[in-house]
């Protein structure tokens, strides 16, 4: 039986992946309208992620929070600066060639495709 807790936990981490599932499907769209307004794919991919960054420190509760050893750093480093960007500006990049609703689709299905 799940006590009140219980339920609070499981509502709170499913708005989480609502809200999460709604940004991620706006990102192409955000794409589009902001490089239809002359914004560079570089500069969008730039505010993206200091945005991120700075939603990740409030969230943790300042820089503290982010404490961990330098290995651990320069690991999810490399995977976050190298892997995830290069990932994105890719995805976003054909925006060029393809409709949103297309790049969206095979953007966030691509683990599946690839599993």
């Amino acid at each position: 039986m799940a006590t009140a807790t219980n339920r609070s936990v499981t509502l709170k981490a499913s708005l989480f992946v609502v809200a999460s599932v709604l940004g991620f499907g706006a990102v192409p769209i955000f794409t589009l309208v902001a490089t239809g307004d002359g914004a560079s794919l570089e500069t969008i991919l730039f505010v993206r992620y200091l945005l991120a960054a700075l939603a990740l420190v409030a969230l943790v509760g300042g820089p503290r929070g982010l404490a961990l050893p330098g290995r651990r750093i320069a690991a999810i480093t490399s995977v976050g600066a190298g892997g995830q960007v290069l990932l994105t500006w890719l995805a976003l990049t054909a925006l060029r060639y393809l409709p949103a609703a297309t790049v969206s689709f095979l953007f966030y299905t691509y683990p599946v495709w690839v599993t």
